[in-house]
């Protein structure tokens, strides 16, 4: 069933113009997942290495986001998660993100 509203946070790095400085980026977002799969809190992270001006204080936190509100690429990845559930690596026009569902 798909909600028609959610509560997530995420972790967004901008990107960078060669396809070296795009993979730094990945493997960074790669790495700060599996800090938080083996401890870290995903607030404290987004907190740390988020460059999402509107969300980074906030530790990623989006909430009431409604279907259709956030970029494709962005609503694709969490429609796919389960509450809790960290993303892969996902890419929009506005960079890079690992998302996590709230609710």
């Amino acid at each position: 069933q798909v909600k028609d509203e959610i509560t997530l946070a995420q972790i967004m790095i901008y990107p960078s113009l060669t396809e070296a400085h795009k993979q730094d980026l990945i493997n960074r977002l790669k790495k700060i997942k599996q800090d938080i799969l083996a401890g870290e809190s995903f607030e404290s992270q987004a907190r740390i290495y988020s460059e999402d001006e509107g969300s980074a204080a906030n530790g990623g936190l989006y909430k009431n986001i409604n279907k259709g509100q956030m970029v494709k690429p962005f609503e694709a990845a969490d429609l796919n998660l389960q509450e809790n559930e960290i993303s892969d690596n996902v890419e929009s026009e506005f960079g890079y993100h690992i998302i996590q569902l709230l609710k």
